[in-house]
């Protein structure tokens, strides 16, 4: 996360990345990016997805390679995205199938349980003043399509206290506790993915 710059002195620092961030699909920075940023520079992340959409990641090595423990809840896998995801998406099949099979990743699916909105959290972040203990919660909209498959505006904010943060963290581990591990059924699919140019739904039903 890049610090304020001051230009000269008595100047006024320039506006922190995360500071006050509201998104949604009119702005200028999408929640792809700054989930990407997020992963970048975090430790440990953890993620509760109501659906997933598999043809939607595009995550790539440089965005992956740095955190040490990623905890992915689900509620639904999105399979048939695949259908529409573009050729290139084979690049980020073979990043996310890495980094599935790093054993840094656990994926579980929530059952019975739900949850509105979605929401992840970040820790290990590089401490500042608008991240005072290093972490931030994303609350909202988590797609990393544009523009975002909704029929009306989709709003996702970014969040760095520490009350706030804290408590999206509590949230997960009682739902994290409930759910059982998908990461074989995920690691297949995606494995059959990579192996393929074309991604035909039917072949990962």
């Amino acid at each position: 996360m890049t610090q304020p710059n001051v230009a000269s002195a008595g100047a006024s620092p320039a506006p922190h990345p995360l500071s006050g961030v509201l998104l949604d699909e009119e702005c200028g920075t999408t929640v792809r990016q700054v989930i990407g940023m997020l992963l970048a520079r975090a430790e440990e992340a953890d993620f509760a997805i109501a659906r997933v959409r598999l043809g939607a990641i595009d995550l790539a090595h440089a965005e992956l390679c740095n955190v040490r423990r990623c905890r992915v809840l689900l509620g639904r896998l999105d399979v048939q995205s695949l259908a529409a995801a573009p050729d290139s998406h084979t690049t980020a099949m073979a990043a996310l199938l890495d980094f599935l099979r790093s054993g840094r990743i656990e994926v579980r699916s929530a059952g019975a349980s739900t949850w509105h909105s979605d929401f992840s959290v970040f820790r290990g972040l590089p401490a500042d003043r608008v991240l005072p203990e290093g972490r931030a919660c994303l609350i909202g909209a988590h797609s990393f399509w544009s523009p975002q498959p909704s029929e009306g505006p989709a709003f996702t904010c970014v969040l760095g206290s520490p009350g706030a943060t804290a408590r999206a963290a509590r949230r997960f581990e009682q739902l994290w506790r409930d759910a059982y591990d998908v990461l074989p059924v995920l690691l297949q699919t995606v494995s059959l993915a990579a192996e393929h140019d074309s991604f035909t739904p039917a072949r990962y039903a």
